[in-house]
C-alpha cells in the first residue's frame, strides 16, 4: 500500500492506472471529489468514506458488517 497526498495530475493518473483499488478516506464531506470519478472512469474499484459526495458517487456496492462505517 502506498499513501499519496498530493501529486501532479499526470502522476496521479499514472498511479491510478497501476492499481486495483483506490481508497478515498476523507474525514470531511466533499461535494464531488474528482479522484473518485477519475478512478471509476479507469475501471478501478473505489473504497471511500461514508460522507456526502463520496458515498453518493459510490452507490453500486454497499458493505455491511464490521467493516461498514
Amino acid at each position: 500500500m502506498n499513501l499519496y497526498t498530493q501529486l501532479p495530475h499526470e502522476d496521479l493518473l499514472n498511479k491510478i492506472s497501476l492499481t486495483h483499488l483506490v481508497c478515498v478516506p476523507s474525514i470531511d464531506a466533499e461535494m464531488c471529489p474528482l479522484i473518485v470519478l477519475e478512478a471509476q472512469s479507469m475501471g478501478k474499484t473505489v473504497l471511500g468514506s461514508n460522507h456526502t459526495g463520496i458515498a453518493d458517487l459510490i452507490q453500486d456496492f454497499k458493505l455491511e458488517g464490521p467493516l461498514s462505517i
